[in-house]
């Protein structure tokens, strides 16, 4: 059986403000494209009203890939580490 990515992505005001719903429409457009990426670990996806603690006045918008947390995330970072993760769950199949 394939592991699994955990992505967690803040949605509070600020994040959302800032791409976070790109975030999460980036990480939907990888899910698609799991098979010509080959890899087989499912990505699983949660928005949360407000990952970690303290303002996201500065370090928006917020993500979370199996409990490593992105400050100032991108979709090209978001994606990478998504990839990253899968690619260390295949490793250990």
């Amino acid at each position: 059986m394939a592991g699994r990515v955990e992505v967690e992505i803040c949605v509070c005001a600020s994040c959302v403000l800032c791409g976070a719903m790109d975030l999460v429409e980036a990480v939907e457009v990888l899910g698609s494209l799991r098979g010509r990426l080959h890899y087989r670990a499912r990505v699983e996806t949660k928005l949360s009203p407000h990952l970690g603690q303290g303002s996201h006045r500065y370090g928006a918008p917020y993500a979370r890939v199996n409990g490593r947390m992105l400050e100032n995330t991108v979709c090209e970072n978001l994606m990478a580490a998504v990839l990253e993760e899968a690619e260390k769950g295949e490793r250990k199949l």
